[in-house]
């Protein structure tokens, strides 16, 4: 005689039930439950097939869900570590460009040359300007401070 596990065969059935178009394999589960005291024991074995199947099933779904977060966690990852040394260099060109004629005419060239999206522009204008004017200082951040206008 075949062993059921009748608690997992009840959580196939729940979930089944509630498909619209349950395959074969699921339907033939459906249709063995509702016969529950009135099986075959060649049914009984079926049953008991199918109900290991989809035990597997599960358990295939559940390592690839497992499989695609630690695959995604590593993307994530990688996106952080990318941004991360796009703001280093770009602090590090920034901190050049203070300093150095030399930086100063790559930001240029880089502005020029189209580098920089024309959408990102007006967010980067005041520290271009301040690195195209020198006579601008820059705060902790990076971020040029405005001279104090003269009122005399």
């Amino acid at each position: 005689m075949a062993v059921i596990d009748y608690d997992y065969l009840d959580k196939l059935v729940a979930r089944f039930s509630g498909y619209k178009s349950p395959n074969e394999a699921q339907q033939l589960i459906l249709i063995l439950a509702e016969k529950e005291h009135f099986r075959s024991e060649d049914e009984e074995s079926t049953l008991s097939f199918l109900i290991r199947a989809e035990k597997q099933a599960d358990k295939l779904f559940e390592a690839r869900a497992k499989a695609k977060r630690l695959i995604d966690a590593e993307k994530k990852k990688a996106r952080q570590r990318d941004t991360q040394k796009k703001i280093i260099w770009g602090a590090a060109l920034i901190k050049a460009a203070q300093n150095n004629a030399e930086a100063r005419q790559a930001v240029f060239l880089l502005w020029e040359a189209g580098l920089i999206a024309d959408k990102d522009k007006p967010l980067l204008q005041d520290d271009y300007d301040a690195i195209l004017n020198p006579e601008y200082e820059f705060d902790e951040f990076g971020d040029p401070i405005q001279p104090e206008p003269d009122f005399y």
